[in-house]
């Protein structure tokens, strides 16, 4: 019974223990966070009072998450994004006379089409 244990252990070791590589897919859902600047400008916005002089802007970082689902169809990926983004602090404010006037985006709310080409199986342009 010895014998034959250390024989299946010495047959075990060598055999080859490669991993088989995998392209990646591009085919399923993928989430994800997403980060950059927005630059809020309004320049004499219009109003039911009528035209309010207005000329101001603001800079600011924004951070958001997006949620995408892509097909493989053949050599072909098709897909669609829903982001959403919040500015961090990109409100714009100024005076219309004697009032303030302030305008604070609360949100950005983007829908993408994706289209690409798979040039190799882990290739995709």
């Amino acid at each position: 019974m010895k014998t034959v244990s250390i024989s299946l252990c010495a047959l075990v070791s060598a055999l080859p223990m490669t991993n088989t590589a995998h392209a990646q897919t591009f085919d399923g859902p993928s989430i994800g966070v997403q980060a950059g600047w927005v630059e809020t400008r309004v320049g004499n916005p219009e109003t039911d009072l009528g035209v309010v002089s207005v000329d101001a802007s603001a800079d600011s970082p924004i951070i958001g998450g997006y949620a995408a689902y892509d097909k493989e169809i053949g050599n072909f990926v098709l897909g669609a994004q829903l982001g959403v983004s919040v500015g961090i602090s990109d409100a714009v404010s100024s005076r219309a006379g004697v009032d303030p006037v302030v305008l604070d985006p609360q949100r950005s709310v983007d829908v993408t089409a994706r289209a690409g080409y798979l040039a190799t199986p882990s290739t995709l342009i």
